[in-house]
């Protein structure tokens, strides 16, 4: 009987574990989404709507605590990418009318 009870136990603390690392590598992937998206827009609008250099536009996201995230700039298509490991990317584009925005 008591080796039952122990391999309950056992069973609900693995699904438990499991259920909680499940949580949290979906609260992460959502993470890499917010920061990709954010980074790519601030940089977009940086660049193409206050006419910025790079430079100026990534240290400043670096002023926020930004690191780490991989950009990349298309002057042609105006549009900048940005995300973490390329999971996640963020895409904005610059418009005539509407300034940067997310796609």
């Amino acid at each position: 009987m008591a080796v039952n009870a122990r391999r309950v136990r056992r069973i609900v603390a693995v699904a438990a574990g499991t259920a909680l690392a499940a949580a949290a590598c979906a609260w992460a992937f959502a993470g890499l989404r917010v920061a990709g998206g954010y980074t790519s827009k601030s940089i977009c609008s940086c660049l193409y709507v206050s006419r910025r250099p790079l430079a100026d536009c990534v240290r400043e996201l670096e002023d926020e605590g930004m690191y780490g995230l991989r950009i990349r700039v298309d002057d042609r298509q105006r549009s900048v990418r940005a995300g973490l490991f390329g999971l996640r990317e963020g895409l904005a584009e610059a418009t005539a009318d509407a300034g940067c925005v997310l796609r």
